[in-house]
């Protein structure tokens, strides 16, 4: 049995000393799971999720959440995780192109980007790499058509 994980709101000033990554604590405030500043409440939250997080049987809990989903959902959230929202935006953009035969321009595509994520911009070489992912994803996709299990 792993430790139990003591949080005490008068410990803990910052998202980085929960115990947990701050995008993880950032994320269970987007969803209106805790608040900003969490109260004695949300600390038990903060201390559960912790303990999932940190805890001995943290990797059977993403083996159970992965076998609960499609393979080609599977392989999206594996190969899509070290990637940001805008460039997820961009990649998933680029794989919708390639699947469905058509061409995307980039200036078209840098374009939406900057107004639909409010002034967010990507290099041309992130714009590339971004691409070259998006067409090897396609054609494993295409590759694995109907393995879904």
């Amino acid at each position: 049995m792993p430790k139990q994980i003591k949080c005490t709101q008068g410990d803990l000033n910052t998202p980085g000393e929960f115990g947990i990554p701050d995008p993880v604590y950032k994320l269970l405030v987007a969803m209106n799971l805790i608040s900003k500043k969490p109260s004695d409440a949300d600390m038990k939250i903060i201390s559960v999720v912790s303990h999932l997080w940190n805890g001995d049987g943290s990797l059977e809990f993403l083996r159970l959440k992965l076998l609960s989903m499609r393979k080609d959902k599977r392989t999206d959230a594996v190969e899509l995780c070290d990637l940001t929202h805008v460039e997820r935006y961009v990649f998933s953009t680029y794989r919708e192109a390639y699947e469905g035969g058509f061409k995307i321009n980039k200036a078209i595509l840098a374009g939406r980007v900057n107004s639909h994520f409010h002034g967010a911009r990507l290099s041309d070489d992130a714009l590339k790499s971004l691409q070259r992912r998006a067409r090897q994803s396609s054609r494993r996709h295409k590759n694995n058509i109907g393995d879904n299990e």
